[in-house]
């Protein structure tokens, strides 16, 4: 039997912890996003600016840490 799910597994997406991470605290997010990134720290800026979008009412981080992760993918 090919493709069988055992019993008590769960299946879950590849990038559900940078999801959770971008919900709950986006200025971390878009760190480590920089840390692991080809040339890290390069965009420092973007971790302030995302900084300074989550302290203006929250939702403002959160839409730039989801367009940083849909124009370059997961961390």
């Amino acid at each position: 039997m090919a493709n069988t799910v055992e019993p008590g597994s769960f299946c879950y997406p590849s990038m559900i912890k940078d999801i959770l991470l971008m919900v709950f605290f986006p200025p971390l997010w878009v760190l480590l996003k920089e840390i692991y990134a080809k040339e890290p720290m390069k965009n420092i800026i973007r971790v302030i600016l995302n900084l300074a979008f989550t302290s203006c009412f929250y939702f403002p981080g959160v839409i730039h840490a989801m367009s940083i992760f849909r124009q370059e993918g997961p961390i």
